[in-house]
């Protein structure tokens, strides 16, 4: 919905912005390394500024497979990294938190939607918008601050899976049942988008369980497991790419010989090239414009609703990290599945350019601010764990 030139795939200018977007990483890096910002954070900036000074928004194919690419590596990746701690030690601690978190913030974006003048079903489409955390921002800020192996990393990233999980149910709950008539396709994707990620996990697990018993790693799981994600990916259309893509990686690091890094380089290599790509691209689709003032309403009531519902889960989980607001911190941003739900369907239809504008400055302000302020914490209370 951002206002500008209509470009098709092959324009040069699209062309142009996607070679901007997969050398931004190059730049994010030097000035992340100059400035210690997270890279993520200057990727997005980029964008916009790419976008708004040249006029250009592209959303089409090309643009699109290449921000797919990049944020499904994205995750691959934090996967590989991190997941295995996740799935072993987290999720179950993660899952509560996950749902209080969602739920809460939905709830309070939806009351003070409605409560400022809101019709009923933007209030419903901003509370489905606020209650996924980013799992791709805020693995990227980790591994930028070099934590993506600790306790406190792999807490936030249980979280953020289990809440993307959720965000998508909820988005495809609220267009099944409140927005359209309610067809059977729609339930199909839905039951699927929560079942597949949830029966991958389970098939890790139990794999996890069965190669710690025997001492020895079964590399032919990892061709069995990408085949499993191949036929979720075709059932769900693309649903459940955050959680699916996390698990590859995760599949991956439990099922491959880990003496042996020489045979996912190459794919990481690919993956550094075309990760920053997702950011920039994200970055590309906001206007910059002197905004109304139910777009700035909409914006305070959203980012209210996600600091509180953060608030609350940091509180509970005190005691399960030495850095309760850096917990609280890392758990802001909203990002990819944010996105999709501002895009998504019969939301698309009910949203105005001002509601849209409003959205997508609450994905930018958390995903550029909370990278920032997480680092800067960190440098000042890394955590003991």
């Amino acid at each position: 919905m951002a206002v500008g030139v209509e470009l098709t795939a092959w324009q040069p200018a699209s062309i142009l912005t996607v070679f901007a977007a997969l050398i931004s990483g190059a730049v994010s890096r030097l000035l992340s390394k100059l400035r210690s910002i997270p890279a993520s954070a200057v990727e997005i900036v980029l964008g916009i500024a790419f976008a708004n000074l040249l006029g250009w928004h592209p959303d089409n194919n090309l643009t699109r497979t290449v921000s797919d690419a990049g944020l499904f590596m994205l995750l691959v990746s934090s996967g590989f990294e991190s997941g295995e701690e996740v799935v072993a030690n987290r999720l179950g601690s993660g899952a509560s938190l996950a749902l209080i978190g969602a739920f809460s913030a939905a709830v309070f974006a939806l009351i003070g939607s409605v409560a400022v003048g809101f019709s009923s079903r933007v209030s419903l489409l901003f509370a489905v918008a606020v209650a996924p955390t980013s799992v791709g921002i805020a693995s990227r800020t980790f591994a930028d601050l070099g934590l993506m192996r600790s306790r406190l990393a792999s807490l936030v990233l249980a979280v953020a899976v289990i809440d993307d999980v959720v965000g998508i149910g909820l988005l495809l709950l609220a267009e099944t049942f409140l927005i359209s008539t309610g067809n059977s396709q729609q339930l199909v994707v839905l039951a699927a988008s929560v079942a597949v990620p949830l029966a991958l996990l389970a098939a890790i697990r139990l794999r996890r369980t069965r190669v710690e018993s025997s001492g020895n790693r079964d590399p032919s799981s990892s061709l069995i497991t990408s085949l499993l994600v191949v036929a979720a990916l075709a059932i769900v259309a693309g649903g459940s790419i955050v959680v699916i893509a996390f698990f590859v990686g995760t599949a991956l690091a439990m099922f491959s010989k880990r003496d042996s890094p020489m045979e996912l380089s190459r794919l990481w290599r690919v993956g550094e090239l075309i990760v920053p790509g997702f950011f920039f691209l994200a970055g590309t689709s906001v206007t910059v414009s002197m905004p109304a003032l139910d777009t700035v309403v909409a914006l305070v009531s959203m980012l209210i609703a996600v600091v509180m519902s953060r608030v609350i889960i940091g509180w509970i989980a005190r005691k399960k990290v030495t850095d309760a607001v850096g917990f609280i911190v890392a758990l802001i941003p909203r990002g990819e599945v944010s996105l999709v739900v501002l895009s998504a369907g019969e939301f698309a239809r009910i949203i105005s350019p001002s509601g849209y504008f409003a959205g997508v400055l609450m994905v930018v302000v958390t995903s550029v601010a909370s990278p920032v302020l997480l680092s800067n914490r960190l440098s000042k209370h890394l955590p003991n764990d």
